[in-house]
């Protein structure tokens, strides 16, 4: 089935695991029966946009909600005025397209439009959860809420990428079922950016943490764990890749940056922002091993690259890494919120290297075996006939 897959990025220099899933799906599926990207666009995306790459068709462009909570009556009418020609673009681009399943991820007010379209054009409506969006259901706005509950109530299929998260959806919303389908990655494509030259100046030897400063993602927790790190090995650094300071969160970003320009440690860590995939992988392959001390996650993709890299992981013992990877060669978990036992790994770790990197090859099976993007694409086009099939018969009920 030829599915049009809807992303959103909060930033369109920033393209986080939402973005890596889509496009290592949407390239999986190319050869078998088509694809349809289309991102929800920003503020400046206001025209409509497409390409084809590599047998992808790539389109673009904001689709505005009749409400917006800094100017209401404005946002309203301009809503009035936007809605007809996005809806005539979105109608004539699934019916030139063939398109036969529509594909929502994540969570977001913009949903409502794509499941409207679906149930007018009489298309099945499949959505995917990916991370924090169950994780913190209960801190959004109540009709955000509302509006999350409404679609996950009237889509025909959800799948999630991790147990936790479909435990968090059953939680929050018991009504609905949903399955489990895993990321996946082309381990290919990933070795061969890996090996692109980079032209930053890096340490020798080195553990990556990659992930906006976000609380989430426990940057603090590795920042006070390498002040431990530094006084056994003073020779090891911490490099962090991810947006600088996300809105709504400057408070923590300067927490960390201000604990991490101690004297002890400021020689030692090292904030490299944002970076794109081509410069990304190769910091990732020079790395000893990656760090997640993540509070809450999905299944971070960063995770499947290192793996695929034969790079290991030492990381928090939360779910899903408690439940994936527990048992796994070459990942290490620590307690959550242990800077200490975060230390004590990285120190014992780095002190056998040859058996890290032998630890990094074992894990490279077990992603390379379980974690393919072959798998992951067929795992979704039954999700897309199940979710046609259920559509289907629910709507011969309704007509009898």
């Amino acid at each position: 089935m030829k599915p049009l897959i809807v992303y959103h990025l909060l930033f369109n220099h920033v393209k986080g695991g939402i973005h890596t899933m889509v496009s290592t799906l949407s390239n999986s599926l190319a050869n078998s029966g088509g694809v349809v990207l289309f991102r929800v666009g920003l503020w400046e995306d206001a025209q409509w946009h497409s390409r084809v790459e590599e047998g992808v068709v790539h389109c673009c462009k904001r689709v505005r909600m009749p409400w917006d909570r800094r100017r209401p009556i404005r946002g309203f009418l301009a809503w009035l005025w936007a809605f007809p020609q996005s809806w005539r673009e979105l109608l004539r681009l699934v019916r030139e397209e063939k398109i036969e399943v529509i594909h929502l991820n994540g969570l977001y007010d913009h949903q409502l439009f794509f499941l409207l379209l679906a149930r007018y054009l009489s298309l099945p409506c499949v959505l995917t959860l990916h991370g924090s969006e169950m994780l913190k259901f209960a801190q959004r706005r109540p009709v955000q809420r509302w509006i999350n509950r409404f679609v996950l109530r009237r889509v025909d299929a959800i799948s999630c990428v991790s147990a936790p998260l479909l435990s968090a959806l059953k939680q929050h919303v018991p009504e609905v079922s949903g399955s489990v389908i895993g990321n996946g990655i082309d381990g290919k494509s990933v070795a061969k950016l890996a090996q692109s030259s980079c032209s930053l100046s890096l340490p020798e030897r080195y553990f990556l943490l990659v992930g906006h400063l976000l609380p989430v993602k426990g940057q603090d927790v590795a920042v006070a764990a390498w002040e431990r790190v530094v006084r056994e090995q003073p020779e090891l650094h911490l490099v962090i890749v991810g947006h600088p300071s996300m809105v709504g969160e400057e408070a923590f970003a300067e927490q960390v940056r201000e604990r991490a320009s101690q004297k002890e440690v400021v020689d030692h860590i090292h904030f490299l922002g944002v970076q794109p995939p081509s410069r990304m992988l190769p910091i990732l392959h020079r790395a000893m091993a990656l760090l997640v001390p993540s509070r809450s996650e999905g299944l971070p993709y960063v995770l499947l690259e290192a793996g695929a890299l034969g790079k290991p992981l030492i990381a928090s013992d939360i779910p899903p890494f408690s439940d994936l990877f527990s048992e796994v060669p070459g990942c290490f978990l620590f307690p959550r919120e242990s800077e200490t036992e975060l230390a004590r790994l990285v120190v014992e770790k780095s002190a056998e290297p040859e058996k890290l990197v032998q630890a990094g090859r074992e894990l490279a099976k077990v992603i390379h075996r379980d974690y393919s993007a072959e798998s992951m694409a067929r795992n979704y086009q039954h999700l897309y006939a199940q979710a046609a099939q259920g559509y289907g018969a629910g709507k011969k009920s309704q007509d009898v």
